[in-house]
């Protein structure tokens, strides 16, 4: 046998040239296949394409009228001419929040203090309709009205500003409370009252003339003594009243606040803590000596009188009073003149006006300091206000 041939180089390099090849054309096609299925990059979508519109922002509202000028200058006119409002049969409801920063959250008081009970001190004093300090009917209000009236009288509301309509607390403190009073009287939409606890007691009176007194004893004449500590609370009288023809001013004070519209206009604001700016609603009438309210012993503030306004005696217009107190010590008058009137006058010519009253030919009774006024009485008119077009809940006034 012969051995087997041994394979020379040449052969060898020739078959492994073969081989490469086989391994480099897989290799290509590999990656061809590759490129073009597993990597190939998706289709971008078209370019959506936005056109441009013009946005026309609203027109600005008219300017409101200009004041009433004086016919002899330029100044503005105080003097208030009184239109009857227009019923209104479903008004906007307006919710003001008189302060973004006022909070409520706070432990529920579930009961009052031990010595928090109904005032025994309340005034007894009447008048010719039997009532008590320009009340009508029985019950005692202590100056604030009796619980038994007819819608002739201002027929008062009381409201706690301390509590949500549903009992529920709130952290009520100076600022905020005053807030609320002042964004009130800018519209005297009830809605914004309503939001507070209100009383479910109503009071009728013919005149505002209550005496210094403790706090206290505005939630006791409401029945309200053991659901309100004496404190940030208010009460708005309303009643539709027609006078004499003629110009009139009131003049009054309030401890903490008394505020009056009539004819949809303010015409006084005359308290201890004054709510509008308007310098015309607050000028003070007399002098130190002549009357001071006194806060155990320590004087506060003088009367103040508003703007004059005209009355025709034919045309019953809505008139408005809004009181109340922060806490201590309260009292309230409220008194009116006949511009050119024939008064009686303290020896600085300051004339002494009678208490406004409604429906009564004697004047207010009251116990305590009262400010120098003339015992005879200029009755207003009250007219009944519980017709569908006037009445008070159904308009927000």
């Amino acid at each position: 046998m012969h051995a087997p041939r041994k394979e020379k180089w040449q052969e060898k390099l020739d078959r492994s040239r073969y081989l490469v090849g086989a391994i480099l054309f897989h290799l290509i096609l590999f990656f061809m296949i590759a490129t073009l299925v597993i990597w190939q990059a998706p289709t971008p979508p078209p370019t959506a394409i936005f056109k441009q519109v013009a946005i026309h922002p609203p027109p600005p509202p008219p300017p409101p009228p200009p004041p009433p000028e004086l016919s002899g200058g330029g100044e503005k006119n105080p003097e208030v001419q009184v239109q009857p409002a227009a019923p209104v049969d479903a008004p906007p409801t307006v919710i003001v929040a008189a302060n973004p920063d006022f909070t409520v959250d706070v432990p529920k008081i579930e009961k009052l203090p031990t010595h928090f009970t109904k005032s025994t001190t309340l005034s007894t004093g009447t008048d010719s309709s039997g009532g008590d300090n320009g009340g009508s009917g029985g019950g005692t209000g202590g100056g604030f009205g009796s619980a038994s009236g007819n819608p002739k009288q201002l027929v008062g509301d009381f409201y706690d500003l301390k509590q949500t309509w549903d009992r529920k607390p709130l952290a009520m403190t100076y600022a905020p409370y005053y807030d609320v009073l002042r964004s009130y009287i800018s519209s005297w939409n009830r809605a914004i009252l309503n939001k507070y606890y209100k009383g479910k007691t109503r009071l009728y009176t013919n005149a505002i003339a209550i005496s210094n007194r403790n706090s206290e004893e505005a939630p006791a004449a409401f029945h309200v003594e053991n659901e309100v500590l004496p404190k940030f609370w208010a009460v708005h009288y309303h009643v539709k009243v027609l006078a004499p023809t003629g110009r009139y001013h009131f003049v009054g004070y309030g401890d903490n606040v008394l505020v009056v519209k009539i004819g949809g206009r303010l015409v006084l604001d005359a308290g201890y803590t004054l709510l509008t700016t308007d310098p015309n609603l607050h000028k003070p009438y007399g002098e130190t000596r002549d009357w001071m309210v006194h806060d155990n012993g320590n004087p506060r503030k003088l009367l103040y009188s508003g703007p004059p306004f005209s009355m025709d005696g034919t045309t019953p217009v809505d008139m408005d009073i809004l009181i109340g107190d922060d806490d201590g010590v309260c009292a309230f008058y409220l008194l009116v003149g006949k511009v050119g009137g024939d008064y009686q006058k303290l020896s600085n010519g300051v004339e002494k006006l009678p208490y406004f009253e409604l429906n009564s030919q004697a004047p207010p009774a009251l116990e305590g300091e009262s400010p120098p006024r003339s015992n005879v009485p200029e009755p207003w008119q009250g007219i009944d206000m519980t017709s569908p077009a006037s009445s008070a809940d159904e308009n927000g006034n």
